[in-house]
């Protein structure tokens, strides 16, 4: 029907803040791949746009991340093997500063992760 409904995916847009209190530009490569992160609080929002024509794993290292308690990690990434309107696959898990996270990128695919701290 084309319209929104109630995909698990827009979770992600409604946390999503207008305003950030920092941003950094991680990695990339002009015409194959970018990471960009931007942090709002104690929270990380960070885009993984990848446009080569094979898929690969990209290995996002968290050490934008502040020591302390662990954080948790929701991924969101294509996964056209789902049957779901929109085949957006959704992770999570717990991660701390120092670790990488291995994110599945489809051929010109991309990834979100929103990166929280977990309550003490």
């Amino acid at each position: 029907d084309g319209l929104i409904s109630d995909e698990p995916e827009l979770a992600f847009w409604d946390a999503l803040p207008t305003t950030w209190d920092e941003s950094r530009f991680l990695d990339g490569r002009i015409g194959e791949f970018a990471v960009v992160a931007r942090r709002r609080g104690t929270d990380w929002f960070v885009g993984i746009l990848h446009s080569g024509a094979v898929p690969r794993t990209y290995e996002l290292p968290l050490d934008f991340l502040t020591d302390g308690p662990p954080a948790t990690a929701t991924v969101y990434t294509d996964d056209p093997g789902l049957a779901t309107r929109t085949r957006v696959a959704i992770t999570t898990r717990a991660v701390r500063r120092g670790e990488r996270l291995s994110i599945p990128l489809q051929a010109q695919g991309g990834a979100a992760v929103r990166i929280t701290r977990v309550a003490p």
